[in-house]
């Protein structure tokens, strides 16, 4: 997943630059808003999981950090307990919104893309991110 959101990135910068630049000649791509607005969908949602299992999400540890590693080890446990439950509540309401879209036949203004299409990577990523939190906590413990 860190691969295919490094290539949606670089995508994403090389489709505005190029947007850029023939609107220079008064001429554009037409859906490139939306093109952008898919991409960092993508690169969000499925980024999410992969950023948990490399220990990448950014933490403020000001307090944590003065704590003895055991107590660490169970702060960190509590918060993936907390957050895994709230991560499916999320799977499930963006869920419907993405099967509502689908029932609606929603479509972009200018591209006329299924929004639904889109929709469906943020319960996807958060359903693997919730995944990847689960997993951390085995791991937290198995470190020891």
């Amino acid at each position: 997943m860190g691969l295919l959101g490094a290539v949606l990135i670089y995508a994403l910068g090389a489709l505005v630059a190029l947007n850029v630049l023939l609107r220079l000649a008064d001429m554009s791509i037409t859906g490139v808003t939306e093109y952008a607005a898919m991409a960092l969908v993508l690169i969000t949602f499925l980024g999410l999981a992969y950023t948990q299992r490399e220990d990448g999400h950014i933490r403020i540890d000001i307090v944590v950090s003065r704590l003895s590693p055991r107590a660490q080890r169970v702060l960190e446990t509590i918060t993936c307990v907390v957050s895994v439950p709230f991560l499916i509540v999320l799977v499930r309401w963006t869920a419907q919104i993405a099967q509502h879209s689908y029932r609606l036949e929603s479509t972009t203004m200018q591209t006329s893309i299924s929004v639904w299409m889109i929709q469906m990577f943020v319960p996807l990523g958060l359903a693997m991110w919730a995944l990847a939190m689960a997993m951390h906590i085995r791991d937290i413990w198995s470190k020891k």
